[in-house]
């Protein structure tokens, strides 16, 4: 019976994205914990995963409207949606307050219960979802989320954005419940892994930076979160740390190099839907996904010069550059479980690359070859990517 809505759902995607630009994809996904915040500006929500199938909703927009000069009204927001191959609703409802034009401070509280995945930062939602349907490729792994929240918001001027918080929530696992795409149906979705089990009671902070012109060719953002057993003694406790940093550095008119860093931390007892893997698309372009996996430290570099094809000599010969933006990268990693804050050089993995694609970065393929590991498997990796990497 659930196939019968294949059919309309495919129309209704096409309709979803016949407006769109590839590299418009992006533009709707915002770097955060959660999956659904990016659907909230969504009145239609649609969405495709191994764990829920087709999912379908609607969302209210945080929209806040001023009051008399002295800041904003209460304001409700939140999305409805179900998942139609594991039979389960979705939501949050959220009431928040805002105060102040200038140096604005919100104050709110959620409640929910949705799907959510720690791999937001590696491929945008919506990216995800077309490669999923298409190509039978899932790069999320998923936990089901379901408790409350109370939150502050401190915008210090366009400069920074600082986010804190206290929830408590039930994490529990989730399985495979759609194996289908529109091509490659020989080919079997990852199994989706199974997390720790419990209910977690999480102080966490945020700090993001702003649109400040001083900070124009950055992007930064600070994630710290707590499990105390000051909230409750019967679940371990840990501490999960992450810094992840940007730079976008044009070194003329139609060339330049970008870098972002990004290191990750722990302590305690941590549960495995909090530790840390890197591998493939989004992280280190050479290896297959998540090869590395179940970290309790992480730290990685990605380094790319991109350039107009039209600048290149040597290559008058093969005017097709002239269309596409050529990108030459870099990445390295690790994973690792001890108590050093960083291990040896030797133990990063490596690789190199080179990418061709359109100008506005809403398409590229990348070509990437390991430079580390054992010889025989230092085969060329190839992949597409609808949007920019970092």
């Amino acid at each position: 019976m659930k196939h019968i809505f294949t059919i309309p759902i495919m129309l209704l995607m096409t309709i979803a994205l016949s407006d769109l630009k590839a590299g418009d994809l992006g533009d709707m996904y915002e770097l955060d914990w959660e999956m659904n915040k990016d659907l909230e500006n969504e009145p239609f929500m649609f969405s495709y995963n191994r764990v829920e199938g087709f999912f379908l909703g609607f969302g209210v927009p945080k929209e806040f409207k001023d009051s008399y000069g002295m800041g904003s009204r209460l304001t409700f927001y939140g999305f409805l949606g179900y998942g139609l191959s594991n039979d389960r609703s979705s939501y949050r409802a959220g009431l928040t307050r805002k105060f102040f034009r200038r140096n604005s401070f919100e104050f709110g509280a959620e409640l929910f219960d949705l799907t959510q995945s720690e791999d937001l930062w590696v491929i945008p939602r919506h990216e995800n979802s077309f490669t999923a349907l298409l190509f039978h490729e899932d790069y999320f792994d998923y936990y089901r989320k379901s408790g409350s929240s109370v939150y502050g918001i401190q915008n210090i001027g366009r400069l920074l954005n600082i986010e804190g918080g206290y929830m408590e929530e039930k994490h529990t696992d989730m399985s495979v419940e759609k194996d289908w795409s529109l091509f490659r149906q020989s080919k079997a979705f990852r199994d989706n892994p199974a997390v720790t089990e419990g209910i977690y009671k999480n102080t966490y902070l945020v700090v993001r930076t702003g649109s400040s012109r001083a900070l124009r060719n950055w992007d930064a953002e600070i994630q710290a979160e707590w499990n105390s057993t000051l909230f409750d003694d019967e679940m371990p406790s840990y501490e999960r740390y992450i810094i992840s940093v940007s730079r976008y550095q044009p070194l003329g008119r139609n060339d330049d190099i970008n870098f972002r860093v990004r290191y990750g931390t722990t302590s305690g007892s941590v549960p495995l839907q909090k530790k840390f893997d890197l591998g493939g698309i989004g992280s280190l372009r050479g290896y297959e996904y998540k090869e590395f996996q179940d970290g309790d430290k992480m730290a990685m570099l990605n380094v790319e010069y991109t350039t107009d094809g039209e600048e290149i000599s040597g290559l008058d010969f093969l005017p097709i550059f002239d269309d596409y933006l050529v990108a030459l990268f870099m990445d390295a990693g690790v994973v690792w479980s001890d108590k050093r804050d960083l291990p040896d050089r030797s133990e990063f993995m490596r690789n190199i690359g080179v990418g061709i694609g359109s100008k506005d970065e809403g398409f590229r393929i990348n070509f990437a070859k390991p430079l580390d590991g054992p010889e025989d498997e230092r085969e060329i990796v190839v992949s597409v990517r609808l949007n920019k990497m970092f």
